[in-house]
Parts: C-alpha cells; sequence; structure tokens
C-alpha cells in the first residue's frame, strides 16, 4: 500500500541521516536533499519525528535575521496596540497622575518584552544551528541592546518622578485656592446675611 511505501521511505531516510550524523562527527562534510511527499497541497518531509527535531537547518543568516527582525516588530506592534487602548481608557484620560501611571507601566511591559525578544533570539539561534556566525551579530546586538533598555529605563522613570511631583505641587496649589475661595465666599454669606437681617429690622420698625 501506500501507506506501507510511505512507512519503507521514512525508514530509509532515516537511517541515512544517521549515517551523515555519524560522519559529521568524523570530520566529513555533506551536502544531500531528502525526499517529501506532497499530499492534497500539503508537503510533508519522509523522516521519523524524532529525526524531524535533530535535522540539521541550513538557513542563511539573512533569511534567519529578516525572521528576527519579523517577530520582533510584530511583539512591538502589539506592545504599541496596548499601550494606546491603556491611554484610551477613561481612567487615564485628562489626568496627569494617571498618565504617569500608564506610562510607568508601558516602560514595564518594554522592560519585559525586551526579556521574551532575548529569548526569541536565543531559541532562533538553536533552531538555526547551521547557519552562519554571522547571526550571532545579531544576537550581541540585543544583549548590548539590554542595558540601554536600562539606561531608556531609568531615564523615563525620572521624568516621570519630575511629572509626579508636578503633579503634586498643582494640586496642592489647587487645594490652597480652594481654601481661599471657601474662606471668601463664606464672608461674603456673612456680610449677605448680615444685610438680610438689617433689611428685616428697618421693615419691622
Amino acid at each position: 500500500t501506500l501507506e506501507a511505501l510511505q512507512k519503507q521511505l521514512e525508514d530509509v531516510q532515516s537511517q541515512f541521516l544517521q549515517r551523515t550524523s555519524s560522519c559529521r562527527q568524523q570530520g566529513q562534510e555533506c551536502t544531500y536533499k531528502l525526499v517529501t511527499i506532497v499530499h492534497a497541497d500539503n508537503c510533508k518531509l519522509l523522516l521519523h519525528p524524532d529525526d524531524l527535531l535533530e535535522l540539521p537547518k541550513n538557513i542563511p543568516a539573512k533569511s534567519a535575521n529578516d525572521f528576527k527582525h519579523l517577530c520582533h516588530e510584530f511583539f512591538e506592534s502589539t506592545l504599541k496596540s496596548i499601550s494606546e487602548q491603556i491611554m484610551n481608557l477613561e481612567l487615564f484620560k485628562d489626568d496627569i497622575t494617571g498618565a504617569a501611571v500608564c506610562e510607568t507601566l508601558r516602560v514595564t511591559l518594554q522592560e519585559e518584552l525586551n526579556d521574551k525578544l532575548l529569548a526569541v533570539d536565543a531559541e532562533i539561534m538553536r533552531m538555526c544551528s547551521g547557519a552562519p556566525e554571522k547571526i550571532d551579530v545579531g544576537n550581541k546586538n540585543s544583549e548590548l541592546h539590554r542595558p540601554n533598555s536600562h539606561l531608556q529605563l531609568e531615564n523615563e522613570n525620572k521624568q516621570l518622578k519630575k511629572q509626579l511631583e508636578a503633579s503634586e505641587e498643582k494640586r496642592g496649589d489647587l487645594v490652597s485656592q480652594l481654601t481661599q475661595t471657601n474662606i471668601l465666599l463664606k464672608d461674603k454669606i456673612d456680610i449677605i446675611a448680615d444685610q438680610q437681617t438689617n433689611m428685616n429690622q428697618l421693615k419691622q420698625t
């Protein structure tokens, strides 16, 4: 049957892959292509599942870097979208303190995202173990980006602290103005009450 023939081909190619693996360990390099089968537009490589996991990847550095950039753009665009949705919440609208809290949350999420992206880069590097060493530059750049992100976080925290201090100062001024306004209003109410009393006395005379 077709299934039996497919199973035989999987066995043969898996045995071949094991032989080439031992050859590489002995320093003998070889180039080969494996047989695939296409059924209902579904392309399948005929190998045992365990051999598929161990299959060496010979992915060009450019393709690997493009994939890394695609992952970065996807995650960063998602974070930007989430940040914009948070800013549009009624809780943070027209409120300096709320905006500062939102910015702190955004910076925290960005820091966590940077850590996740480093893990993604490392996983791509592991999967592309057959790619040239040029890919390592992208990983090193990611590692260099991490201290920069910490410096950016510190600067943004300083700015947020200044904004919070300015907000507290403004709030204190508003409280002082409100207190003064209440005093003036009370004085006016007392004056009006005195005038009303005088008018009532005049009417009685």
